[in-house]
């Protein structure tokens, strides 16, 4: 398993040399797709990130991309594959193009539910390393724009069939940098307590018949009114939003399932299944990756 590996977003870079299934040199930058306006930048952008791999770059070597340099933004839209979908069929390496490199250059295609209108590009990825890794029926992809992704496994072969996203990363900035609700804060300063108090109100919602978008609005009323400190605003905000996540899609099983995320979420959502009940199986986002990308050349 001798390959490049690319995971390009909407915000950063990530070039990865894979020898032998392990990672042996990484290149990484701000140089997002969102940053550039068309296929001859970002075609520059990436013949530029392969010469900083030195020595670790080979012109033989495949090079297998995936996330947003998929999309009509990036420099060829690939589309979306539709579920249901085999878990199997997600280890192609996706369309072949004309990325300007010598090397045979690859984009995955993301994965969409056309039911219920949801797409995903990158986490699909994430979903094919861990489902190598446990045996878990519902996968959770953390970030900005978190993905449940729900497996069947009654039949011969797992198969991806539901797909749910959360702006839950992405609301959160929202709220404090451009809302009433963080109009006029302190610096913020982490609170686990506060964090806790979150989730714990999230948790209270169904019972109290109280909506998201009425809670939302009592973070501020909150800290206005002294029962929090203006100061963990910040910190009570990202329980409630992550412990309605996990409530609004906590299976009604005992079956564990997979968390996937940096090493700053992850813990939040250990904590915010630990509350409510969830039981959990967790891998860092950086594990995953590799996970997914090794299963694509498994066999080569």
């Amino acid at each position: 398993m001798n390959y490049i590996a690319v995971d390009w977003g909407s915000s950063n870079f990530r070039a990865m040399r894979v020898q032998d299934g392990n990672i042996v040199a990484t290149v990484q930058s701000s140089a997002g797709v969102g940053r550039f306006a068309d296929k001859a930048e970002l075609n520059a952008v990436l013949a530029n990130e392969m010469k900083r791999l030195g020595s670790n770059y080979s012109e033989d070597l495949p090079v297998v991309m995936c996330g947003m340099i998929g999309s009509n933004l990036g420099i060829c839209d690939v589309g979306y594959r539709n579920l249901p979908l085999p878990i199997k069929a997600l280890k192609s390496r996706g369309v072949q193009v004309d990325a300007e490199l010598p090397n045979p250059t690859y984009i995955k295609p993301g994965i969409a539910c056309r039911d219920s209108w949801d797409v995903c590009r990158g986490e699909e990825l994430q979903i094919l390393g861990a489902a190598s890794r446990f045996d878990s029926e519902i996968f959770v992809a953390a970030g900005t724009h978190s993905k449940w992704v729900q497996v069947d496994k009654s039949g011969t072969e797992p198969v991806v069939t539901k797909l749910h996203t959360f702006m839950t990363g992405e609301m959160y900035k929202l709220l404090l940098d451009h809302s009433l609700v963080g109009k006029g804060l302190p610096e913020q300063e982490e609170s686990n307590e506060l964090f806790i108090r979150g989730i714990e109100a999230a948790k209270a919602m169904a019972s109290e018949q109280r909506d998201i978008i009425t809670e939302l609005f009592k973070c501020r009323a909150r800290y206005v009114l002294g029962q929090i400190e203006a100061k963990h605003t910040a910190s009570y905000l990202s329980g409630l939003l992550i412990g309605h996540e996990v409530r609004s899609m906590a299976p009604r099983t005992d079956k564990a399932i997979t968390l996937i995320g940096s090493d700053a979420l992850l813990p939040r959502y250990r904590a915010a299944c630990d509350m409510l009940g969830v039981a959990c199986n967790c891998l860092t986002l950086e594990e995953t990756v590799l996970l997914g990308f090794n299963e694509v050349f498994n066999g080569d």
